[in-house]
């Protein structure tokens, strides 16, 4: 899980009595469709962080959890269920296994810093629901399901989808696979990269090719050779 403690926060939670309340904030993702964020204060009124409004619910947060056999810790974080929302979300979504959650710590006293924060972010691990609250297990989320690397990488070949924003090549209406006149495919080679270059300097736009070719050149190929 990701922490983040600023000196602000180190010097309160120093003191025996802060002069300002610490309120812990809960975001919660929903898979619908767009995603719904339900964010939660445990503050009698609503809190503004980070630009982000959290709405005051009951809510308290347990300890940090490991077993002797080294676990991924949780936290277990109580819920109230009194309006069912949360409850009905975890029915319907399959307990909201692998959601993404997140807990911060504030200082009432230094809403206005977005780095003036302890967070842990992770996901829902476990769920369980009763009559009057919702417990969720969060943990740091699972190495297993990352993707390690998140990119092929070739010496001879573009990864780019062509006409895509990492790409950055305008692909015009009317093109004619022509220098100059635009095209609408590319074999993904440097030399196709650069004929596309030639092609913005002939259309006199911003010419971003080969600059964004999406392969290595440096890596060497097969035998050795670059």
């Amino acid at each position: 899980m990701t922490r983040q403690l600023t000196p602000t926060l180190t010097e309160e939670a120093g003191k025996l009595h802060a002069p300002s309340p610490w309120v812990w904030l809960l975001e919660v993702e929903i898979p619908t469709s767009p995603p719904t964020r339900y964010r939660f204060a445990s503050n009698p009124e609503a809190i503004v962080f980070d630009s982000q409004t959290y709405s005051p619910f009951p809510f308290r947060v347990g300890e940090v959890r490991q077993t002797a056999d080294g676990d991924i810790p949780t936290i277990e974080v109580t819920i109230d269920n009194a309006t069912l929302a949360i409850g009905h979300a975890i029915d319907e979504y399959d307990g909201l296994t692998g959601q993404p959650a997140r807990l911060m710590l504030v200082n009432a006293a230094d809403l206005a810093n977005p780095l003036s924060r302890v967070e842990d972010l992770g996901e829902i691990q476990s769920a369980s629901v009763s009559a009057r609250s919702v417990q969720i297990q969060i943990a740091a989320y699972s190495l297993y399901r990352l993707i390690i690397p998140a990119h092929r990488y070739v010496s001879r070949g573009c990864r780019w989808l062509f006409g895509s924003a990492e790409c950055g090549y305008a692909i015009p209406t009317s093109a004619t696979n022509a220098v100059g006149g635009g095209f609408n495919f590319c074999r993904k080679s440097l030399a196709q990269c650069r004929q596309r270059g030639e092609d913005e300097d002939a259309r006199a736009v911003t010419v971003l090719h080969p600059k964004r070719f999406g392969g290595a050149p440096g890596i060497p190929r097969q035998g050795g050779s670059l």
